[in-house]
Parts: C-alpha cells; structure tokens; sequence
C-alpha cells in the first residue's frame, strides 16, 4: 500500500535553506575565521569571457570573445599562484591557446602560446601579476574578508558593508537568506580616467572542508558583462609546487606597473582573455617611421597611430591605448614638427583599444572628427572629462577635409567589425589608412573585414594605390588587398 504524505510549503523551504544555506548553522564571522586559516587553494573552472568594448556599436550588447578551462593554485597568505590554461577565442580571430604562468610577490614566468601575437616565454609582466592577484582575491570573498582591517561581524544583517583589505576599498553585499556574500565590488579605473564598479556576484555556494565557496560567478565591469564562469572543483590546503623567483622576473619588476595592472584588472584580463594581452608599457617606446608622401606611421606599441603631414599642419588618425600612450606621442610629434600644430584627430571607430588615450589629444586645439555612428558617444565621454569639448565634426557617409593644405576624404565603411567605422583617403597619395579591417605588413589578417573594406574602396570610386594600418607595419599595394577579397 502506498502511503501519502503531504509537506507544508513552510517545512519544504526550510528544509531547502537547511541544505542551501550553510550559514544558518555558523555565523559568516566563523567561517571567515575558518578562511582565515585556508594556506591553498585549487579551482578548477570552466568560463566564458565577454567584451563591452569591443561591440559592433557604442552601448551595444558584449561580444562573447572566448571559453575557457582553468586549474588554479593559489596561496593567498604567500602571494604566489600558478595557473594552466585552455582559452578557446571566438573574437577578434578564433585560436586554441594553451599556456601556463606562475606568480610571485615579485614577478613570474609565462610559457605556452597566449595570443594571436603570442608572447615570448619568460617574465610575467608586472602589469599582469597585479591583475592576476587583484581577481583571485574579487573572486573569493571569504579569504578576502579574513584580510578586512576591522571587524567583519557586523556584516551579517543582510546589508552591504564597506571595508579595507590588501589597502584596496570593496563593498561586500549579505544574501539575508543564506549568509553569505553575494555580490563584492570595488572601484577601478579605465583608460579614459574615468571610475568604474568591477562586481562580482555570487551563486551556488557549498562547503569545502568546513569553508563555503561559490561555485558559481558572474563578473560586470560599469554594469556590463564581462565573464561567466563555473567551478567543477574546488580544494583546499593541497600541497603545489610554489613559484621559485628567476632572476629575469626580478629584474624586469617594476612597482608602479603592478599597481596599474591592480587598478585596472578588469582591462589587462580582458585584454588576455581576447588572445591579444597587452601588459606591456606602451609608453615605453616610440617611434615615428616615414613612409612616404607624407605619411607616418608612429610605431612602438602593437596599436600605431597614423600622421598625414600638410603645409599648414598635421591630421592624427586614432589615440591608442590610454593616455599615457598619447602623451609620449605628442611629446614625439612636438619634437620632430616644431612648427606644425596638429590640426585634426580623427577616430576611425569607438573601439577602446583604439580612443583610450583620447583626452590628452582632446585638450588640443584641434577638430576631432569621427563618424555620426559614435559621436554622441564621444561628445557624451569629452563633456563628463573636460571643461571644455572641442570642436566635433561627423562624417556621415563621405566628409572632405582640407584643413592642413592637403585633402583628406573620410569615408564610411559598412562591415562586421564595427559599424562606426571611418576611412581615410590621403587623395594626392592614393593611400587609404584604415584601422583593423586589413593590417599591411601582418601576417593575420580577417578575412572577411579585408573584404568588406576593399568593398567600400570600391563603393565610394577611390583611385587606391596603396593602404596602410594603424596594426602592421609598412606600406602594401592596393593589389595585396583584392587578392585578399579574391581569396574570401
């Protein structure tokens, strides 16, 4: 005889947290003390990795730029991790990376290819130590709060608390229900000076030798999505063989680069996560290539920004990177054309990678002129940072400018990359200067943007001889391009 048994809605939810909910049994304050005691810790995570600045339009939705596997060893109290990855890239190329890095206080190492331009093995930059250490710590909450300079048993009311650790601010908000933290955020800056909310939530918490990790995260940068990820596997105080320090790492460790790398983690991890890392010092180095006709292309960084010199001045296509970048330019270009002020800057598209050293440019007295698609975004960014926004002009669909004694035809160009994009028609030369869609002088090249340029070159009736790229280095026949869209 079967027997029936009826359960009120009450006991069933009960029975739910009981099992749901381990801080009902202990306080949050006892299991941050049990963290506090936690000497390893090893994750093994499966993600997704998303990019909000790299959209096909301004504001628009993330781009899913890669998945990944992660095993990872850290010991907090030692500061040292390693990690071996699997990164699968969807944007800006598909590539199946595999590679491996290992953290210290004081620098690492890195081996295996990590990039569509992979760096050489060696020393981890200390850009990226910083924003490596930075996430282990956002992403645990607990381990973090057993480093909080205060008293952490007040944060049990279901509220959101402030407090200090590792001489950083975050802000922890209590599920009331469970206990536990479920969502720690803190402020970190971005390549246009601005601040911006890094937050991590919380989801799917379960007890790991007494200690309870969330097996479940979602990662926002400004709000927008920028990692989903899963835990299979989480352990604690595992033996793994520590990072030794090489004498390489020692010497190329630098402490204000750490810092940045620590007050810009969302950027450097993103940065890595699109196969394209860039935790080198873009500053470091500049220099300023004659190609002919007056044309430069300023190189020393993997992003170049592009000089067309006139009689009466210059034109500047794209402010790369942050400002740091832009102003070890400026100081180039003021010593080279003593006489010549710069007259125009123009963006080819909103692509931060491309405009994050946009202000010290936008402080010039000169036009900037960028396409009608972005230029309520970048009036909207130049009115919140400046007290005075420059002077703007819109190409929507073909803009002549003559300006520096020579013309320049701006024209658009439809494509699936970014649909604010913009070239440049240096007519007296024949020479088209664009950004990303074809990279002269690389030898990785996207197929279909290549073609969706040659496209628009055509569209528009432009006598091409010759294209330059604010990526790859040098000059290439118009004819390298057809063959390319032939090819597609």
């Amino acid at each position: 005889m079967r027997l029936k048994h009826s359960f009120s809605p009450a006991l069933v939810l009960g029975v739910l947290l009981l099992f749901s909910a381990p801080a009902n049994a202990q306080s949050l304050a006892e299991f941050v003390d049990k963290a506090a005691k936690v000497e390893t810790v090893r994750i093994d995570a499966t993600g997704q990795r998303f990019e909000p600045q790299q959209t096909i339009g301004p504001n628009a939705p993330a781009r899913h730029a890669s998945n990944y596997q992660l095993t990872t060893h850290w010991a907090p109290a030692e500061e040292q991790a390693t990690e071996a990855w699997k990164l699968r890239t969807i944007y800006p190329f598909p590539n199946n990376l595999t590679f491996e890095a290992s953290y210290h206080a004081n620098g690492g190492t890195r081996s295996g290819r990590d990039g569509f331009r992979p760096s050489a093995d060696g020393p981890v930059s200390p850009a990226r130590l910083g924003a490596v250490m930075k996430d282990l710590w956002l992403t645990n909450p607990l381990l973090l709060m057993a480093r909080a300079s205060g008293d952490v048993s007040a944060f049990e009311t279901g509220a959101a608390y402030t407090f200090n650790a590792m001489d950083t601010q975050w802000t922890v908000t209590i599920n009331p229900e469970t206990g536990l933290p479920e969502t720690l955020e803190t402020i970190e800056r971005d390549h246009l000076e601005t601040t911006r909310v890094n937050s991590v939530s919380f989801k799917d918490w379960r007890m790991i030798d007494g200690v309870p990790f969330s097996f479940r995260i979602e990662q926002r940068i400004g709000g927008r999505l920028i990692r989903r990820e899963v835990r299979n596997e989480v352990s604690i105080n595992n033996a793994f063989e520590r990072p030794v320090p090489s004498p390489a790492s020692e010497e190329n460790f630098d402490q204000a680069r750490k810092d940045l790398g620590w007050s810009m983690s969302h950027f450097f991890l993103r940065r890595a996560m699109l196969g394209a890392p860039s935790d080198g010092d873009e500053a470091a180095s500049v220099q300023i290539n004659n190609l002919g006709r007056g044309i430069y292309q300023v190189t020393g960084s993997s992003h170049h920004t592009i000089i067309v010199e006139g009689r009466k001045g210059l034109a500047i296509v794209d402010a790369a990177w942050y400002p740091r970048r832009s102003e070890a330019v400026l100081a180039a270009i003021r010593k080279k054309w003593r006489r010549k002020r710069i007259k125009y800057l123009i963006l080819t598209h909103h692509h931060i990678d491309h405009t994050g050293g946009l202000l010290p440019l936008a402080e010039l007295d000169l036009t900037l002129v960028t396409s009608a698609a972005n230029f309520t975004y970048f009036y909207d960014i130049l009115n919140e940072q400046l007290d005075e926004v420059p002077r703007m002009r819109p190409v929507d669909g073909r803009l002549s400018l003559t300006g520096i004694g020579r013309e320049l035809d701006l024209f658009d160009v439809p494509n699936s990359h970014a649909d604010d994009m913009i070239g440049i028609y240096v007519e007296d030369a024949k020479t088209v200067i664009n950004t990303d869609l074809y990279s002269p002088g690389r030898p990785t090249q996207q197929m279909v943007w290549a073609s969706e340029l040659a496209d628009a070159i055509k569209f528009h009736d432009l006598d091409v001889e010759q294209h330059v790229g604010t990526h790859g280095l040098g000059l290439e026949p118009h004819e390298n391009l057809l063959q390319l869209r032939a090819a597609q």
